[in-house]
């Protein structure tokens, strides 16, 4: 999926990769979210002018997973609005599993070690 908007100035191209880093991005900052896969935890699509996002996400163990996950779809759903000018018509988020506490630590590290590095 590619978006092309065109004004007088000149040409603006949003590449399928974009619509699935907002996405990313917005249900990673909701604490107890962890992606499943490492990369492309997020399925974006656009059909009929709307967008429809899958998320495949772990959660932190012990943690109110309606609260957490409404939480998510509201993220993504403003951020990709907000960004993009698109409706979103569904955010639905499939939970794969649990990520013990100690996992859970050993990710932000990581996360956080990664953005710096970048």
């Amino acid at each position: 999926m590619v978006i092309e908007n065109k004004s007088e100035i000149g040409n603006i191209v949003l590449e399928n990769k974009v619509f699935k880093d907002i996405a990313e991005i917005s249900a990673l900052k909701v604490s107890g979210i962890y992606p499943n896969k490492k990369n492309d935890f997020a399925e974006v699509k656009l059909k009929d002018d709307q967008f429809s996002v899958v998320l495949n996400v772990k959660l932190k163990q012990n943690i109110d997973i309606v609260k957490t996950c409404s939480k998510a779809q509201m993220r993504v759903r403003e951020a990709l609005e907000d960004m993009t000018g698109i409706p979103v018509a569904s955010v639905n988020v499939e939970i794969q599993g649990f990520v013990k506490e100690k996992e859970t630590k050993a990710n932000k590290e990581k996360e956080v070690k990664e953005g710096t590095e970048q």
